[in-house]
């Protein structure tokens, strides 16, 4: 079976008023990977597991927010296929072209009834850093932040700040190996 239509949501580009203090949150604590600052001051995060090179960027703004939501789409022709849609029903539809933002194509933009901006996109560039797809490693570095991490690569992951919480340990496995 052919997949088409929308695949996923792919990325989201978010106000920040101090972006050093976003960057402080998105990196050291949620655990996000900077994977470029660009010279219009965008900064473009991406998670560890992720093959995509990034599904957040951020905007430094007087005012915080969202800027627009992007969805991945199969193809190119269903960029197409969604423009001709869209304009069909009434809504004004913008291209934005292969490069706006880095590795990422041509894309669609457009505003929904609750005024919030949506775009669809069908390429954008792999991660350089993206997860790792054969046994056994399940990251290339241990992530860098402080909240859950890996116990098991069966999926058990360990909130360490959540007091009472099951721990590697308790099941008998040393998280250390």
């Amino acid at each position: 079976m052919a997949l088409k239509g929308v695949l996923r949501p792919g990325y989201i580009q978010i106000r920040v008023t101090d972006l050093d203090v976003a960057l402080t949150h998105y990196v050291d604590r949620v655990g996000l990977h900077e994977v470029s600052r660009e010279a219009d001051g965008r900064v473009y995060l991406r998670a560890w597991d992720e093959f995509d090179r990034h599904s957040v960027a951020l905007r430094q703004a007087a005012m915080p927010g969202m800027d627009y939501t992007g969805f991945k789409v199969a193809s190119d022709s269903d960029l197409d296929t969604f423009a001709r849609r869209i304009k069909e029903h009434g809504t004004q539809v913008e291209e934005v072209a292969a490069g706006e933002q880095p590795g990422l194509g041509r894309r669609l933009s457009f505003m929904v009834s609750t005024g919030h901006r949506i775009e669809l996109f069908s390429e954008m560039a792999l991660s350089d850093h993206g997860p790792m797809t054969r046994n056994p490693e399940i990251w290339r570095e241990e992530p860098h932040h402080d909240g859950a991490k890996s116990a098991l690569p069966n999926g058990l992951f360990v909130e360490r700040s959540i007091p009472n919480s099951l721990t590697a340990e308790d099941l008998g496995v040393d998280a250390h190996d």
